[in-house]
């Protein structure tokens, strides 16, 4: 939108990835300018925050920002004619978020001028599982069983779903049984499959064999 007399403000927003991934942090920087002939006052500029994301840090050339409420406020009082000014926010998608979209409409307004900009990322999970085996300290019980720990630790950064641990009996075992905090658990002749489900960015789910 031009104004005579006022000239004309553009917004641009770059991300700084093609992908966002579900509970890690990304920045994305917002480029404004006063391609007009004269001085633009009192320029706002906004960005809607997803459900669920969390603003890590907020930085501007010129001027302050604060967010609530789901949206990051910029004030940056008067932008010259042809000058610039960016905006960089870090903010961290919900760890439970994914196979979705990363969206922030973002506006910048001085007066009756306005420019408006969308950032739209594919928002993807990534989880890192480990596995961690010790027998217990009372492995050996009344009936001779031999009792096993098994830890499945999500080191994140995203939540993981559909969590399953196979454990394939050997050939000198006659019974097998397991108990796990939780989920379900399937026997398929020496197969066991213990299916546990989600497990959150962080947490951890103990099966004892």
């Amino acid at each position: 939108t031009t104004i005579a007399g006022q000239g004309a403000l553009s917004l641009d927003v770059a991300p700084s990835l093609t992908t966002a991934i579900a509970g890690e942090t990304f920045s994305y920087t917002v480029t404004l300018k006063n391609n007009g002939t004269g001085p633009l006052p009192s320029v706002f500029v906004t960005s809607s925050v997803p459900a669920g994301a969390t603003v890590q840090d907020m930085t501007s050339s010129k001027g302050s920002c604060t967010t609530g409420a789901g949206v990051i406020n910029c004030s940056l009082s008067t932008l010259e004619a042809g000058a610039s000014a960016t905006v960089t926010v870090q903010v961290r998608p919900a760890a439970a978020a994914g196979g979705g979209t990363y969206v922030s409409d973002l506006q910048v307004t001085s007066g009756d001028l306005s420019s408006e900009a969308r950032l739209a990322l594919p928002l993807q999970r990534r989880s890192d599982l480990s596995i961690v085996v010790r027998a217990l300290p009372n492995g050996l019980t009344q009936n001779l069983e031999d009792v096993y720990r098994v830890t499945v630790r999500n080191l994140g950064p995203s939540d993981a779903s559909g969590v399953v641990l196979s454990e394939t009996r050997s050939a000198d075992l006659q019974n097998m049984w397991s108990k796990a905090s939780q989920g379900t658990r399937d026997f398929d002749g020496a197969l066991l499959q213990q299916r546990l489900g989600s497990i959150a960015s962080g947490g951890s789910v103990t099966v004892d064999i």
